[in-house]
């Protein structure tokens, strides 16, 4: 038998013979060794065969075109692989942001969350790679997740937000809740609802306000439901201030043409509010989809925003500026305040008429100080500012 014989069987079939079937097994042998010996194979099988070279070496180069059009088609499709590998990482990163948990690297979202497990859904999350809490991480479970510090989180949060707008600051983070999470707000709140009132200035009259704010409302705190609590330290988390400085959640229905007329969270000087206590940010949860209006309006967006001022009746407009669409499981986050401390008059904002359906929302307003002192979770207090000295003393 030919050496060649160990190799792979004939090209042409089972048979062909001592004669035929050394040379084809050395050839079979050639290609086995890979692309870069064909032609040091061919050329040795042209030798053996003498004026049957040319033959062979156009046999071989069929051979080796042949190899390399597998070759290429197996990267094309390990490369369509990696590819919807990519893709179905990047929905469910989508997806899973304020609703998988697990899938990644911890998320903002809850645990075991998910609108189902399709494209919107991402398959929800469990506790499989969430370790003591499902939906979040532990530490050195996953890379990039730190020892923490004593005050801090063993796990990583992720999240994917839109900024809006920078005057005033305002973005979006999609799918913050899930839908367990906004049934349980309304599941709550209704059974303490009433007629939404308004923080009043020494002089003003609430009958003279009658058509400002027209829809229903309650206060909801955190220890009502597990779930509830869950969400105010997600919150917390993902604006970067503790959660000792939130106010309870104020839940709102806005039923058929309701609506809130353009406003400041602020407080200003005609409140009597004192200084370095004032709501710094606004953190509105939409609890439901609506079929038409009940949009989130901010009328002096934008560099030319203040001079919309001039304008008739812009504190009850809703087509001008920016207009954000409610979204169930959307938080809408935007700052009263600037860095320095001012207030930001661009933050006025209002709730649009809801046009068809039902509207109901959540809002967290966040204050520069803790709302919390008499439950022992307000953190230590800082330094005051003082003028420094600066330069040699005389």
């Amino acid at each position: 038998m030919a050496r060649g014989a160990l190799l792979l069987p004939p090209a042409g079939g089972a048979g062909g013979g001592r004669a035929g079937g050394a040379p084809r097994a050395r050839r079979a042998g050639a290609a086995a060794l890979g692309l870069a010996f064909l032609a040091a194979g061919a050329f040795f099988v042209a030798t053996l065969a003498g004026g049957a070279g040319p033959e062979l070496l156009e046999r071989e180069a069929q051979v080796a075109r042949r190899e390399a059009d597998l070759a290429r088609r197996e990267r094309e499709v390990e490369a369509r692989a990696a590819s919807a590998a990519a893709a179905a990482a990047a929905a469910g990163f989508a997806a899973d942001v304020g609703r998988g948990g697990g899938a990644l690297e911890g998320t903002l979202g809850p645990p075991n969350s998910g609108r189902g497990g399709g494209a919107e859904g991402g398959g929800g999350g469990s506790g499989a790679a969430g370790g003591e809490r499902p939906g979040v991480l532990p530490g050195g479970e996953r890379p990039g997740v730190l020892p923490a510090g004593a005050s801090g989180n063993a796990f990583m949060r992720t999240d994917s937000r839109q900024m809006l707008s920078w005057m005033p600051v305002a973005y979006v983070i999609p799918n913050f809740l899930t839908d367990a999470e906004c049934d349980k707000f309304v599941e709550v709140a209704k059974k303490t609802m009433s007629p939404s009132g308004l923080a009043l200035r020494p002089g003003e009259k609430m009958e003279d306000q009658t058509n400002v704010r027209t829809s229903s409302g309650t206060f909801v705190g955190s220890a009502s439901d597990p779930l509830i609590l869950e969400v105010e330290e997600r919150i917390h988390d993902a604006v970067g201030i503790h959660r000792s400085h939130g106010e309870e959640f104020n839940v709102l229905r806005y039923e058929l043409g309701q609506h809130y007329h353009s406003h400041h969270d602020y407080f200003d000087s005609g409140y009597g509010v004192g200084a370095n206590t004032n709501r710094l940010m606004t953190v509105l949860l939409y609890l439901t989809d609506v079929e038409e209006g009940g949009e989130t309006v901010l009328p002096l967006e934008g560099e030319d925003g203040m001079a919309r001022l001039s304008q008739p009746k812009v504190y009850e407009r809703c087509d001008i500026g920016l207009k954000v669409p409610p979204r169930k499981g959307q938080a809408l986050v935007f700052y009263s305040l600037k860095p320095n401390g001012d207030f930001d008059p661009q933050s006025l904002h209002g709730g649009c008429p809801v046009v068809k359906g039902e509207k109901w929302v959540a809002t967290k307003w966040i204050r520069q100080n803790c709302q919390r002192r008499n439950t022992g979770l307000c953190l230590p207090p800082g330094k005051p500012q003082v003028p420094e000295e600066t330069g040699p003393k005389a």
